[in-house]
């Protein structure tokens, strides 16, 4: 073999092994790419849910079916004043006295509530509303929802669709004049963010009374 011939085969060799190695470079990206896209599309859990500890203190409430909106006569404290420092009866009962920062007449009793909260609550609509769960960690947004209420009441799916709850907070809301039946009304709710899904069974009961 002639020093040409051989500088050829050499050269040669050195081509066919840089080939080769082109060939299990383009192999191996390959590869990485297929491995690339297989983790890509395995989503993984985002962020934190822990439900094990949540729940409400005191986790029962009591909803009246029919408010107390009487009133009841009782003695007018400003009345016993005005006496003691000089205003006559006549006087308190004459509407053209004049008492600074105070109408007239004013009458010895006056009309109050026999219920205040009850009479409130008629008064201005408030709404039956819990306190705000407790114990419940995660990543936000955090949504809750009800995902249950057991009661031997024919009225817990009423109620299911009945019940407001505010935002992360877990404060549940149901209207005044909610008409349903009396009975326990045993609430189990859902939390979930991106990533987690968790249910908190049995966690309050309304009395409906």
């Amino acid at each position: 073999m002639t020093g040409k011939q051989c500088h050829v085969n050499v050269y040669e060799i050195q081509l066919t092994n840089n080939i080769n190695q082109m060939r299990t470079g383009r192999v191996l990206i390959a590869v990485l790419a297929v491995i690339w896209a297989l983790h890509a599309c395995k989503k993984e859990p985002v962020g934190f849910l822990q439900t094990e500890y949540a729940g409400y203190a005191p986790d029962s409430m009591i909803v009246k079916s029919v408010l107390d909106t009487s009133v009841v006569e009782q003695p007018n404290e400003l009345y016993d004043l005005l006496l003691t420092i000089g205003y006559t009866p006549a006087q308190l009962a004459d509407p053209k006295t004049k008492i600074p920062f105070f109408e007239t007449p004013v009458h010895p009793t006056i009309r109050v509530p026999n219920n205040d909260p009850d009479f409130q609550r008629h008064q201005f609509h408030i709404p039956w509303i819990t306190i705000p769960i407790q114990g419940l960690r995660g990543t936000f947004p955090l949504l809750i929802t009800v995902n249950r209420v057991t009661s031997t009441s024919p009225d817990a799916e009423k109620l299911k669709q009945m019940i407001h709850i505010r935002g992360s907070s877990g404060i549940m809301e149901i209207p005044f004049d909610h008409g349903l039946a009396p009975g326990r009304y045993v609430i189990s709710l859902r939390c979930s963010n991106e990533g987690w899904v968790k249910d908190m069974d049995n966690v309050f009961t309304f009395i409906v009374e």
